[in-house]
């Protein structure tokens, strides 16, 4: 238990000093992952829904240093559709760190088995917080010099008032058009890479 809270700790501290809008350079090799179905402390979050999945909103990449999304836009939707979940890859581009949002450059796959253990991670005890924010799809999120657009749907995320993005684990709560740039207090779990289940709903 106390080590995956320490890992759980440095993860976080990793990106605490970041300002809100701080976009770097990212070159990180690692593995896909299904990120609804990844943590094991956040089993039943998935919701009904038959439009198709979409990778820029489904899938995660996971390496030694964190849990990263990805930009949901659509060319970053193309540049992920050949690949599928458990490939190990390299990806070259962008990080808006105070989301572990990535923007992809370029993305390829790598004969060299990423040694990251999943298992760290997926047995991971998310830690129980609240949150404070507005409830915005992408087109709307503080994303400092990164490109973005509501094309593949207004996919919603909560951006709290230090910039940080929080990434929902529910399907059903990225597309909510009741709660669309409401502000919301949410009861969380929160797992690496921002991604959080809800506990109770929007207050």
């Amino acid at each position: 238990m106390k080590a995956w809270l320490s890992l759980f700790l440095l993860l976080c501290a990793n990106f605490c000093l970041a300002s809100e809008n701080e976009v770097k350079e990212f070159s990180e090799k690692g593995v896909i992952v299904d990120i609804q179905n990844f943590f094991k402390d956040a089993k039943n979050t998935n919701t009904t829904n038959t439009k198709p999945k979409l990778q820029t909103s489904h899938i995660a990449f996971v390496n030694d240093k964190g849990v990263y999304s990805f930009l949901e836009r659509d060319d970053q939707e193309k540049l992920l559709k050949p690949f599928k979940v458990g490939d190990h890859v390299e990806i070259k581009g962008k990080i808006l760190e105070a989301g572990f949002l990535v923007e992809i450059g370029t993305i390829k796959n790598v004969e060299e088995k990423s040694t990251v253990d999943l298992k760290k991670y997926q047995e991971l005890e998310g830690k129980a917080i609240t949150l404070e924010g507005i409830n915005k799809c992408q087109c709307g999120l503080k994303v400092g010099t990164l490109e973005h657009n509501c094309k593949l749907g207004h996919l919603h995320h909560l951006q709290t008032a230090d910039g940080k993005i929080y990434h929902y684990l529910e399907e059903g709560k990225s597309s909510d058009m009741k709660i669309h740039f409401k502000k919301l207090k949410l009861d969380v779990v929160l797992f690496p890479g921002n991604f959080i289940k809800i506990n109770d709903p929007a207050k």
